[in-house]
């Protein structure tokens, strides 16, 4: 069994698992309150948080009506993961984790990565949810920021049926991509955290 075919079995333990413990529940309309937008060419970076739940985000919105794409960089880790929405002409008539399907990525002509994307939907919302699973975040996040091209090969929602092909500018991914990783990282140290408690001396010399 090579590398990925254990990513891929490891992640739809883990996507089956979450299935398990959320009974479905989990999926849920959310607004999300954004702050500290700024443009960076085609892209964007941003603030968004609902209650404790904060995280920063690099997206391109512009290149499709119907299509947003996102690196998401959590509040509490400030590690990337990819997400994405489309639109549908219809409204959802249940709240479900569709189905787990292979999904392609190809920077330029970079090496393509291969990956998982989970779709769902929310009942009454016409959005269909992606969340990516990638075997290797930061090779792509740094092909990104210096390529010209992002593009996916992903297999219809409901389906197998012929393959749906997005084409994402990269210009200004590089800048929205550093921008929200600062502002989370940032957001972790800030210097009076440091004052909130007492220290021992041997806890104090880690920091010089």
């Amino acid at each position: 069994m090579n590398i990925f075919k254990i990513f891929v079995f490891i992640f739809v333990l883990n996507f089956l698992s979450t299935l398990d413990v959320l009974g479905f529940k989990g999926l849920e309309a959310a607004i999300y309150n954004s702050y500290m937008s700024q443009d960076h060419g085609r892209w964007s970076s941003l603030k968004l948080s609902l209650g404790d739940d904060v995280f920063y985000r690099a997206v391109n919105s512009t290149d499709y009506s119907d299509f947003v794409f996102s690196v998401d960089f959590p509040g509490e880790s400030c590690s990337p993961h990819v997400e994405g929405h489309f639109s549908q002409s219809t409204s959802a008539e249940t709240t479900e984790y569709i189905r787990v399907a292979p999904a392609f990525f190809r920077v330029d002509r970079y090496p393509v990565h291969e990956a998982l994307v989970e779709y769902s939907t929310v009942r009454g919302d016409k959005t269909v949810y992606f969340e990516f699973a990638l075997a290797d975040m930061a090779r792509l996040e740094n092909e990104m920021k210096q390529g010209n091209v992002l593009r996916l090969k992903l297999e219809p929602i409901y389906g197998p049926g012929n393959d749906v092909f997005v084409e994402l500018s990269l210009v200004g991914s590089r800048a929205a991509l550093d921008r929200a990783y600062a502002l989370c990282i940032n957001n972790q140290s800030n210097p009076q955290d440091f004052f909130q408690e007492e220290v021992t001396p041997s806890e104090a010399e880690e920091y010089f």
